[in-house]
């Protein structure tokens, strides 16, 4: 699985999990690939490094509201979300298959 279809996909089933959250500012986006990176031995990439949130920020599968804010607060205000909740869905779901497929080969 592609890096950014593993960071999308544990993104959806965290947040569906998490009381159905459908929106997430850039602080959730990290704490969430901080535990991909505690959680998941196939993860190759620094959490925390800028590429790996600009490559998830800027699939087509992502979508800011906030496009319209002053670009010095940007990135600390801004808020992302999937495009529908069909995508979230579809993400967390591929997510917990990939689990799923891993534990099996174990």
């Amino acid at each position: 699985m592609s890096t950014e279809l593993r960071h999308l996909g544990h993104l959806a089933f965290k947040g569906l999990r998490n009381n159905h959250q459908i929106e997430f500012d850039e602080a959730a986006l990290l704490e969430c690939f901080e535990d991909l990176a505690d959680t998941d031995s196939t993860n190759d990439n620094n959490p925390y490094s800028s590429e790996v949130l600009d490559m998830v920020k800027e699939t087509s599968f992502l979508h800011s509201a906030d496009a319209d804010l002053d670009t010095s607060k940007k990135a600390s205000q801004q808020s992302w979300s999937f495009l529908h909740l069909t995508f979230q869905e579809y993400f967390a779901a591929t997510w917990i298959a990939s689990k799923m497929t891993a534990a099996g080969d174990d």
